[in-house]
C-alpha cells in the first residue's frame, strides 16, 4: 500500500468511486487529493482538500433589512459565480433567522455537522 498526491491528469480515477457525484468531484485547480493504492495500483481510498465557496459574511444595513437588498445581492452573486463555472456554494446558519432566509433563497439544509481544525 502506498499513499501519494494525485496528479492533475489523474483526477479521472476518482470517477470510479460510486458515491461521488460528478459535480462534486474535486477539480485539480482547486484541490489537493491524496490517494492510497494497493500493490496492484488500484485505488484503495482518497482524501480531498478542496476549496468550497461559502457565501459569508453577509451584512445589510439595519434600515434596509426589510427590503430587497439581500435578494438582489444573492441574485447578482449567483450570476457572477455561474459565469465562473461555479456549481455549488455553501453557507452556515447559527440561528433560525439565518436558516429561514437561506431556505427562502434556495439553500437546502444538509444532515451533517461541520468540524474545523487549525493546521
Amino acid at each position: 500500500m502506498i499513499t501519494r498526491r494525485l496528479g492533475p491528469e489523474e483526477y479521472h480515477k476518482l470517477q470510479s468511486c460510486p458515491w461521488l457525484e460528478a459535480k462534486r468531484c474535486p477539480h485539480p485547480e482547486t484541490s489537493v487529493v491524496m490517494v492510497a493504492e494497493d500493490d496492484e495500483g488500484q485505488l484503495a481510498g482518497f482524501v480531498a482538500a478542496q476549496l468550497v465557496l461559502c457565501t459569508e459574511p453577509v451584512w445589510i444595513a439595519p434600515k434596509q433589512r426589510k427590503g430587497w437588498v439581500l435578494l438582489k445581492l444573492y441574485e447578482h452573486m449567483k450570476k457572477e459565480l455561474k459565469e465562473l463555472g461555479v456549481t455549488t456554494v455553501t453557507s452556515h446558519a447559527s440561528n433560525e433567522e439565518t436558516a429561514s432566509y437561506l431556505e427562502r433563497f434556495g439553500f437546502k439544509a444538509k444532515n451533517f455537522m461541520m468540524y474545523e481544525k487549525e493546521l
